[in-house]
């Protein structure tokens, strides 16, 4: 939220606007987590729903916000090093778990990132 802003404003970030978006963020997640421990006992089966798949829909929706708006870094590095994060994380499943892989695959992929951009971008 902050760097799309930070995109936006001509650089021109303010404490009050952190403190309201964070507040906003905390009182969204709290409410948002009770009705979920409420209401979700009322759901016997959530893959009947494509509940399960909600989590992974969320971050691919905040993956495209990111590229979208994200104007210091050229969209051909990112979209680069997110080939390179599908293609490590589906090789790397052959010989890692996944519980180790993702954080493996994350130092990694921005380590990469970090070399590609000093170097050819």
């Amino acid at each position: 939220l902050g760097m799309n802003k930070l995109n936006y404003s001509e650089n021109h970030l303010n404490f009050p606007w952190f403190n309201t978006a964070n507040v906003i963020s905390y009182m969204t997640w709290i409410i948002s987590s009770l009705v979920g421990a409420v209401l979700g006992n009322f759901i016997s089966n959530p893959e009947k729903f494509g509940l399960d798949f909600a989590l992974v829909a969320m971050f691919i929706g905040l993956l495209y916000l990111q590229l979208i708006s994200d104007k210091s870094i050229q969209f051909k590095l990112q979209l680069i090093v997110v080939g390179f994060v599908l293609v490590a994380i589906y090789f790397g499943l052959v010989f890692i778990p996944s519980s180790l892989l993702i954080l493996l695959v994350t130092l990694v992929a921005c380590s990469f990132g970090v070399v590609m951009k000093h170097a050819f971008f």
